[in-house]
């Protein structure tokens, strides 16, 4: 249950800081079954868990050095270094870049940093507890796990869109093209893909498609396309209900039948939720 009563100091800044903030201080997170404390409670920010980072990288063994200039963390464990700044979705880990959906950012002057992001980023396991709202950190034993790729989902840039040549024979027909920066608003479905498109006896189009979607927790998530013709009109809609996996992205493969004057599919964020 959210805490009724914070002090308008904290809700200000979080405001501030990160308008997708929750005050979530009834979060607990355990590293290899102990419970660990903080002086500014976890948040939960675009569905992600956020946790101080100091407290996060020395109670997993990582030295960490901050740079004020550049607003810039950097951990070291093991000869594995990663860095993340400020209200930055990109996070580097050795000599990879991993971009993330939720950035590291300042609350109550502390920087909280994605829990999952990091702490696999080091070799642990993670994992999310509905009934007790934990996330249990484990490092015994565990390898070091590459954390997912996720497109940012604040101040997009233009993404490339993606075309799929529908299979037919004899004359030419349209390319079908999806504008992937119509799903960067969004935390749980990324990664639209046309896996084939064929034009059937009825004159439509008969596609594969697979995307990945993700809910802290576990859960369903419903996730809907429309589809333009060459004037830009909504000619089709198509998609359906996923099961959205618990810290990591499930990819989802699916059918469906869409209008044979498809031309371009854009994510609906009016008709998808969570």
């Amino acid at each position: 249950m959210y805490k009724k009563f914070i002090s308008a100091a904290v809700c200000a800044t979080m405001l501030a800081a990160a308008p997708a903030a929750l005050c979530e201080d009834d979060i607990k997170v355990t590293l290899d079954g102990s419970a660990m404390s903080f002086e500014v409670p976890p948040q939960i920010i675009n569905d992600r868990t956020l946790v101080p980072l100091r407290a996060i990288f020395e109670t997993l063994g990582a030295a960490v050095e901050w740079d004020e200039d550049t607003r810039t963390v950097t951990a070291e464990k093991d000869g594995t270094v990663i860095a993340l700044t400020t209200d930055s979705y990109v996070m580097t880990v050795g000599d990879r870049t991993v971009e993330l959906d939720s950035p590291a950012v300042i609350i109550d002057d502390r920087t909280l940093v994605p829990v999952r992001a990091v702490s696999e980023s080091f070799g642990a396991d993670v994992e999310w507890d509905e009934d007790t709202r934990t996330v249990i950190i484990t490092t015994d034993g565990s390898e070091p796990t590459a954390a997912p790729t996720i497109i940012p989902t604040a101040s997009p840039q233009p993404a490339p869109i993606q075309t799929a040549v529908p299979e037919t024979s004899g004359t030419e027909e349209p390319l079908i093209e999806y504008d992937s920066a119509s799903e960067q608003n969004v935390a749980f479905m990324r990664g639209f893909e046309i896996l084939s498109a064929e034009k059937n006896e009825n004159g439509d189009y008969d596609i594969s498609y697979t995307l990945r979607t993700f809910k802290e927790g576990s859960g369903d998530v419903i996730v809907m396309f429309d589809c333009y013709d060459a004037s830009g009109k909504i000619v089709d809609t198509f998609g359906g209900l996923f099961r959205g996996t618990d810290y990591t992205w499930s990819v989802q493969e699916a059918d469906a039948v869409i209008s044979g004057d498809t031309v371009l599919i854009r994510f609906s964020a009016d008709k998808s939720s969570v």
